[in-house]
């Protein structure tokens, strides 16, 4: 349970860990990560409360902050996505090795975005969540992006 605030959405996406202080640091790629995270984007078309990613920084606050402290919810939401099968298709690709640091594989990450031509991300994060979409792109069950 975490005590209200405004910045209660931005604690949550610490808690979450879709923000951090070292590799996932921009909050609009923050949310965009938590959005597009299957469960969480269940959760919020549920409510009602898909935030609009084009919104300024507050009204997205404000909107998350509702969904989190909504009732028609169990609270129940997604943390940010395991770099597992990301690091797997890295060291497939041969564009890591097996104990490379987190920094290696931001690296690595951005080398194969670039390669790959898909869209930059700032973040860690948001890295693992566009190469995971790329590569479930062809899956039929997956929903669309929500995007800014």
């Amino acid at each position: 349970m975490m005590e209200d605030s405004p910045d209660l959405g931005e604690r949550i996406l610490r808690k979450l860990g879709y923000l951090d202080d070292s590799f996932n640091t921009d909050l609009e790629e923050a949310l965009q990560v938590f959005v597009n995270t299957s469960e969480n984007k269940r959760l919020l078309r549920t409510i009602g409360a898909i935030p609009d990613l084009r919104d300024a920084d507050s009204a997205m606050s404000v909107t998350l902050r509702q969904a989190f402290l909504s009732s028609r919810t169990d609270g129940s939401w997604q943390q940010a996505p395991s770099d597992t099968n990301v690091r797997q298709l890295l060291l497939q690709r041969r564009l890591l090795h097996k104990s490379a640091s987190k920094g290696d594989v931001f690296k690595a990450m951005q080398q194969y975005v670039q390669k790959e031509s898909l869209e930059t991300m700032k973040t860690y994060n948001g890295l693992v969540w566009r190469i995971v979409a790329a590569m479930n792109a062809e899956d039929p069950c997956r929903r669309d992006v929500v995007s800014p």
